[in-house]
């Protein structure tokens, strides 16, 4: 069961913290469309296989909701009162890839 919403769950997280993060520019409204987009078609690959074989065929999907993220997240200007969840929400960005790099051995 694991091997079936890990990767979908990251991209969930990732798509809330875009949400919570303000200013809500077009860059995050299309970050978080990817993001969900991306969270669903992959859980739904994966639970319909079993998470047998295709799962691996998901990293495309998954890095490039990453790298959407990303440019949004950094489209974002830099205030004060954000600048710590902009930072939360990269470094979490960075687990979920790293934990994808290591999802084979799960």
């Amino acid at each position: 069961m694991l091997k079936i919403v890990l990767q979908g769950a990251a991209l969930l997280v990732l798509a809330l913290i875009q949400l919570g993060q303000k200013p809500k520019t077009r860059y995050s409204i299309f970050s978080i469309a990817v993001l969900v987009s991306a969270a669903l078609s992959i859980i739904a690959l994966n639970y319909a296989s079993n998470a047998d074989s295709i799962w691996r065929y998901n990293f495309p999907q998954f890095f490039a909701a990453i790298v959407v993220f990303y440019l949004s997240s950094m489209a974002i200007r830099n205030q004060s009162s954000q600048s710590a969840s902009i930072g939360f929400a990269r470094t979490v960005a960075v687990v979920a890839m790293l934990l994808m790099i290591f999802y084979y051995d799960i």
